[in-house]
């Protein structure tokens, strides 16, 4: 048995402190058990054509939804939800709510779909896009699980 952060309750908690004290970012910790059939996908994310390169890396786990690492990447990198976004995964779009409730047009909505069940392998790679005008595209490759 590990240890790990409650990732859904933790990003839950610190985006309506992101919302209400903006970038104050106050954290609370939480630790459950994970069970057997847990797994930890560790992914790089990087931002696409800028030099020098601006990344992050995460650890979720596989029962995180697409909701979950979109609100995670929105901490990462400071961001508040405001603006659309889109996944685009196995050639599919999908998109989750900004803060006020709009998706984007194309993408399938996807809150309640789980890492696991897009059936991610090692070194595979997805794209992430937010803020269409800005048009911050992001590639996101799965480094270990």
């Amino acid at each position: 048995m590990f240890l790990i952060y409650n990732t859904l309750e933790f990003l839950e908690k610190t985006l309506k402190l992101i919302h209400a004290k903006w970038y104050n970012i106050y954290v609370t910790k939480k630790l459950v058990f994970m069970s057997d059939n847990v797994k930890i996908y560790q992914f790089k994310i990087h931002l696409k054509d800028i030099s020098p390169m601006i990344w992050r890396r995460l650890l979720i786990q596989n029962h995180n939804t697409l909701k979950d690492l979109h609100y995670i990447i929105q901490i990462l990198m400071g961001w508040t939800n405001y603006h659309l976004n889109e996944f685009m995964i196995h050639g599919q779009r999908y998109t989750i709510p900004n803060t006020i409730g709009n998706t984007s047009a194309c993408g399938e909505y996807a809150a309640n779909i789980t890492l696991e069940e897009l059936k991610f392998r090692k070194n595979e790679k997805f794209l992430y896009t937010y803020d269409f005008t800005a048009n911050w595209r992001f590639e996101l490759r799965l480094e270990k699980i």
